[in-house]
C-alpha cells in the first residue's frame, strides 16, 4: 500500500491523464462501496423491521480530492476549468480508472461540475464527483476479443457473475446458428450484418435495428458466465468472425 507521503497518484478519463491538466490526487485513495436496495418495512405490533432485498446495489458517488498546479498551457483559470468542463463532457457511462488500481476500472460518469479552490495564482485544490456503477470491470474483459470455443471453456475467476456483449459479423447473406453457454442455447435466425448483443440489457441488434423477434434464448436472458468453469460452443452457419466482451467484474 503507498504511503501518505508518496507521490499522489492519477486519474484517466476519456483516454486522458489528469496529468495533462496538471493535476495529481490527493491522499488517501478514493474508493467506495457498493451498498444494497434495501427497504425497512414495519409491522404493527412486531418488534423489529422486516428487510426488502430488491436483489440489486445501488449507484453510489466517488468524490476525489485532488491538487492542480496550472500548467503553462493555460494562461488563466478560466482556460484551464474550460478544457477541464470538455474533458468531463459526457453523453453516459465512461471508463475511469486510477493508476492505484492495475486491473480495475470503473463505469462512470461526473454528476457535477468539480469544485476548485485556486490558493495562489497557478495552484488550487479541488474535488471531482462521479456516480459510478457498483461493479469494477476487470481491464482485461472491457475490448472485444476473440471468443474461445476451440477450448470449449472459460473461467470466471471473479466472484460475480457477468454478462458479455457479443460482435458477430454475419456477412450479407443469411445465416442461423446457435451459441451455447453452459447448456442453454442462444439460436439466431436468419440474421444478416454486423449483430450485437448488448449482454447486460439482453438487447439484440443487426446494423443499428433491433433483431429480438429473429432471436431465441432458452433463458429468456443473455449468455452468462458465471463464477468458476462455463462452457461455450458454436453450431450452424458459418459466420466471418464472433467476437466478445466478456466483462469480467466485481463487487466494488
Amino acid at each position: 500500500m503507498r504511503k501518505a507521503n508518496s507521490k499522489p497518484e492519477v486519474m484517466i478519463y476519456h483516454n486522458r491523464s489528469s496529468t495533462d491538466y496538471g493535476i495529481l490526487l490527493q491522499y488517501p485513495e478514493p474508493y467506495i462501496y457498493a451498498t444494497k436496495e434495501q427497504q425497512q418495512v414495519h409491522v404493527p405490533g412486531r418488534s423489529g423491521d422486516i428487510i426488502e432485498d430488491n436483489e440489486a446495489f445501488q449507484n453510489p458517488t466517488l468524490s476525489v480530492p485532488f491538487i492542480v498546479k496550472l500548467p503553462d498551457q493555460f494562461d488563466s483559470w478560466f482556460q484551464w476549468n474550460s478544457a477541464i468542463a470538455e474533458w468531463l463532457k459526457a453523453d453516459g457511462y465512461d471508463y475511469l480508472k486510477f493508476n492505484y488500481q492495475d486491473d480495475y476500472v470503473w463505469e462512470a460518469y461526473p454528476n457535477q461540475a468539480p469544485v476548485v479552490t485556486p490558493s495562489t495564482a497557478r495552484n488550487a485544490t479541488g474535488t471531482f464527483s462521479f456516480t459510478v456503477k457498483p461493479f469494477l470491470k476487470r481491464i482485461d474483459g472491457i475490448k472485444m476479443q476473440d471468443v474461445p470455443f476451440d477450448r470449449g471453456k472459460v473461467y470466471n475467476v471473479e466472484t460475480e457473475a457477468c454478462w458479455p456483449d457479443w460482435r458477430i459479423d454475419v456477412g450479407d447473406a443469411e445465416k442461423s446458428f446457435t451459441i451455447t453457454v453452459n447448456d442453454f442455447t442462444y439460436e439466431f435466425n436468419g440474421v444478416t450484418g454486423n449483430v450485437y448483443v448488448d449482454g447486460e440489457n439482453c438487447q439484440v441488434s443487426s446494423n443499428g435495428n433491433r433483431i429480438n423477434d429473429e432471436i431465441t434464448f432458452s433463458n429468456n436472458d443473455a449468455p452468462q458466465l458465471l463464477q468458476g468453469e462455463n462452457t461455450i460452443s458454436f453450431s450452424g452457419d458459418s459466420v466471418n468472425s464472433i467476437k466478445w466482451r466478456p466483462n469480467w467484474r466485481r463487487l466494488a
